[in-house]
């Protein structure tokens, strides 16, 4: 379908509408956030053994 974004722009709004919807779970409930925030760099980091 014909939207008027260029490939370079599809590429680009989900990144932004990420940071924006980011930026506002800090800023409501931060401290759920960065618990997800660990748990997610947790997965994608394999789980190394230095972790606590």
């Amino acid at each position: 379908p014909e939207t008027g974004l260029t490939p370079a722009e599809w590429c680009e709004f989900p990144r932004y509408a990420l940071v924006r919807i980011l930026m506002h779970a800090v800023k409501t409930e931060p401290a759920r956030f960065w618990r997800v925030f660990g748990w997610f760099v947790a997965c994608f980091t394999g789980f190394p053994s230095e972790t606590p």
